[in-house]
């Protein structure tokens, strides 16, 4: 635990020699001229025990000369004077001077640190373009979330009229409602098999039987299968009833056929996923003609390919 400290104490020290040296040459950089010695007298004069409670304030302080100036632009002693009101958590006690002449380097370093920060636009242009590009991206996903994606999700109304509109497009193949015997090897589709010619037996009964001994003989699924979209039905023509057992990647299948449904037309509960997606693609292409009339678009052919040569 003592080294875990110390480390962590060397690596704040170093982080501060670092911070500090850079604000050094900020400082050279923008021609840091400081007035603290004739500013900050009254700070040292009028700093008492309160500070250090969350309970003093500078409400007396009426001047407002300038502390430090960097670059064109100057600090004053009424910001100094808020960042000591609001910067008392985390001060160590010390006698006021020492206090104030802490909390000014703290101010000083954060406001240093907070100009260059603005000046980054300026002097890294790659960085101005950069940042412009994040702002953008973010502009454009508000614009389109609003405009298409919830649009499409909270605008029933239009959705089932797209919907309505576009059935055809949203058909059912022709699917099998059918018990589905997944079994490990061709003895254990043979006793399926065997036990579906009775027909007052469940699937529930031949679970039991099966896997008495081992679950990893049977499994069963039910449900209403669409032929061309299940891997394991594509392209097998299955009658009413129990068929004949087949094998398909490693895994032999019994199928128990209730009902074979013809293709017909899906509910839109039934194709709400694709439906939804389809009428997000919609609100897009009407949105984007709907720019296009605002802001036409004006190739320069000779500007364009000339960036090749």
């Amino acid at each position: 635990m003592k080294k875990e400290l110390q480390s962590k104490v060397n690596k704040d020290e170093r982080s501060m020699k670092t911070q500090t040296s850079f604000v050094s040459k900020l400082k050279k950089e923008y021609g840091f001229k400081d007035s603290y010695s004739k500013t900050a007298k009254w700070f040292e004069q009028n700093l008492d025990s309160t500070y250090f409670q969350g309970k003093w304030t500078a409400d007396a302080f009426t001047s407002n000369k300038t502390m430090f100036t960097l670059g064109k632009q100057a600090f004053t002693q009424q910001q100094f004077a808020d960042y000591l009101e609001k910067g008392y958590r985390n001060v160590r006690k010390g006698d006021p001077a020492t206090t104030v002449k802490k909390q000014y380097e703290s101010w000083q370093r954060a406001e240093i640190l907070a100009y260059e920060e603005q000046q980054l636009d300026r002097k890294y242009p790659e960085f101005k373009a950069l940042m412009q590009e994040y702002h953008d991206g973010i502009l454009l996903y508000e614009i389109m979330t609003d405009k298409v994606w919830n649009k499409a999700i909270k605008d029933t109304a239009g959705l089932r009229n797209y919907f309505e509109q576009n059935a055809a497009n949203y058909q059912w193949g022709q699917r099998y409602n059918a018990f589905v015997y997944e079994c490990r090897n061709q003895d254990v589709a043979n006793q399926v098999t065997n036990l579906l010619k009775n027909d007052t037996t469940t699937s529930k009964t031949v679970i039991a039987v099966v896997n008495k001994d081992s679950e990893l003989n049977l499994r069963v699924k039910t449900n209403k299968y669409e032929v061309e979209q299940t891997n394991f039905l594509k392209g097998r023509d299955l009658k009413k009833g129990v068929n004949p057992s087949f094998t398909f990647e490693g895994k032999v299948y019994v199928i128990d056929v209730e009902e074979v449904i013809p293709p017909g037309p899906k509910q839109l509960s039934e194709a709400k996923g694709a439906v939804t997606s389809d009428y997000q693609n919609y609100l897009e292409k009407l949105w984007l003609e709907e720019l296009s009339k605002k802001h036409p678009i004006i190739v320069h052919d000779a500007v364009l390919y000339s960036l090749g040569s």
